[in-house]
């Protein structure tokens, strides 16, 4: 497992002004995903406080509803976008590394192994995007939860946990499912196949 992690951090190295930008859209993307989802928590709290102290205040719940469906939306489309981005730098990968995969199944590596480099090298890259989307994901998450506590709505501790870890395992899914769907389709390739495509 040191190998594999160690050569997937060669190839990280290799492809680095690609995996730079992967990097930063992908910060982007959990960042936003971050945010959203906790403004989303928020005015579910905001919506659940509203109903428990009526205090002669009109709310337009509609509105309240209306924007967390948004809200909801929009997590859905970046979670898209980044199924989208995972399966492109996958992509990409197996095609800058069709003659090492050739090479590594000619003389004699495991399937397993090569799934193992793939699944390995977007963990790696993701896990970097997650360490460099929590000081943007604080910011926003703080200061939607400033605006909101002059409304005298908080948002808990479990909640915020929740906000973190919830698009961090979603995004690890995505990653698995990419690799082994990718993985699939390069074991149906013959080793003749591989080195002619190079």
């Amino acid at each position: 497992m040191k190998n594999i992690i160690s050569l997937s951090l060669l190839n990280i190295k290799r492809d680095k002004s690609k995996i730079k930008i992967y990097i930063i859209i992908m910060t982007i993307f959990i960042s936003l995903i971050n945010i959203l989802l906790n403004t989303s928590i928020i005015l579910n709290e905001s919506i659940n406080s509203i109903y428990i102290n009526k205090k002669n205040i009109y709310v337009d719940y509609e509105m309240i509803t209306t924007v967390k469906d948004i809200i909801n939306s929009l997590i859905l489309l970046i979670i898209l976008l980044t199924f989208i981005l995972i399966n492109i730098l996958l992509k990409q990968s197996i095609n800058d590394k069709f003659f090492d995969i050739a090479i590594y199944k000619s003389i004699g590596y495991k399937d397993k192994y090569i799934f193992q480099l793939l699944f390995y090298e977007l963990f790696l890259i993701t896990t970097l995007s997650y360490l460099f989307s929590i000081v943007p994901s604080f910011i926003g998450i703080n200061s939607i939860n400033l605006i909101f506590s002059k409304f005298n709505i908080h948002n808990n501790f479990i909640n915020i946990m929740c906000v973190y870890l919830a698009p961090l395992i979603n995004i690890y899914f995505i990653i698995y499912i990419s690799s082994f769907n990718a993985f699939r389709k390069l074991k149906k390739i013959q080793i003749s196949t591989l080195f002619r495509e190079k």
